[in-house]
């Protein structure tokens, strides 16, 4: 089953009618939410989030304060597992939404079905800087690179650069683990982290960091 799946029979449960306006305004500002991770990919299945039977589901209004106010934590890649971390050679010629930047780039797939990139991954270029995954993330800054709609990052990549990390890992039933890293290279190759069910996990924190020099300090 997926989330989508899952909301149709969560509107069927609490009577919700599709032609009601005001109702269905109100369902479409709701989100999902499990195990401190808003849910929302609505293609992916309740197994990607790793739900099991009896698991239990938080119902949280989704207006774009709520979003920003990181209360709540998000799926991506371990950042903290170094054998993940891959690395390409420049292709000489691809697709539009496959364009990287020098410094940090998120990536994610595009879910606007009028889009050209629609389903599939393409790159975020978000340059040199520091990205709170938690609270920079909007419709203005991870956003598809042909239709400009927002898209959910999974991954990340560096490239011709110095970065690091700083973040909070969450676990069910554990404690949230804090872990960092120091300065990493990243030369002139696309240097990523591999998008598998595996490589997958929650964070309530994650902070991302992309310099042109390695700071002295």
């Amino acid at each position: 089953m997926t989330i989508e799946e899952l909301k149709l029979r969560i509107r069927e449960k609490i009577g919700n009618d599709d032609d009601d306006d005001d109702d269905n305004d109100i369902f479409q500002k709701m989100s999902l939410c499990f195990n401190g991770c808003v849910l929302y990919d609505d293609k992916e299945t309740l197994l990607y989030y790793d739900m099991e039977e009896n698991s239990q589901l938080e119902l949280h209004d989704f207006s774009e304060k709520f979003r920003n106010m990181g209360n709540f934590g998000m799926k991506f890649v371990d950042v903290s597992d170094g054998n993940g971390l891959k690395q390409c050679e420049w292709a000489k010629e691809g697709p539009r939404w496959r364009m990287a930047a020098w410094g940090l780039c998120l990536e994610g797939i595009c879910t606007n079905s009028a889009c050209n990139a629609f389903r599939q991954q393409v790159v975020i270029p978000i340059g040199y800087k520091r990205f709170d995954l938690l609270n920079d993330a909007d419709e203005t800054t991870t956003v598809c690179p042909v239709c400009k709609e927002y898209v959910e990052p999974k991954i990340c990549g560096f490239n011709n650069c110095w970065w690091k990390f700083e973040g909070r890992k969450t676990e069910t039933g554990k404690p949230p683990k804090k872990c960092s890293s120091d300065w990493t290279q990243a030369d002139n190759k696309y240097h990523y982290f591999g998008d598998t069910k595996s490589s997958m996990v929650n964070w309530s924190q994650l902070i991302l960091e992309a310099v042109k020099q390695k700071p002295k300090n």
